[in-house]
């Protein structure tokens, strides 16, 4: 169920922000080789709005 919540969430924000710019601010690659970043909206800090809505949580970015 949170899959899917979180799916819709992203899609809803597709659909809400298409006239904005996305941008993605590139922190890193973790021990899975998965790459690490920020996404904005213009100005609005997409990875923040998620954690805040609840729709994912922070976990402690861990050296490889």
């Amino acid at each position: 169920m949170f899959i899917c919540q979180y799916v819709f969430y992203c899609s809803y924000l597709l659909l809400v922000c298409r006239f904005q710019t996305a941008s993605f601010e590139f922190r890193g690659i973790d021990k899975y080789s998965r790459v690490l970043g920020i996404l904005y909206f213009d100005d609005t800090n997409i990875n923040q709005k998620l954690i805040d809505e609840k729709y994912c949580k922070v976990y402690k970015y861990k050296e490889k």
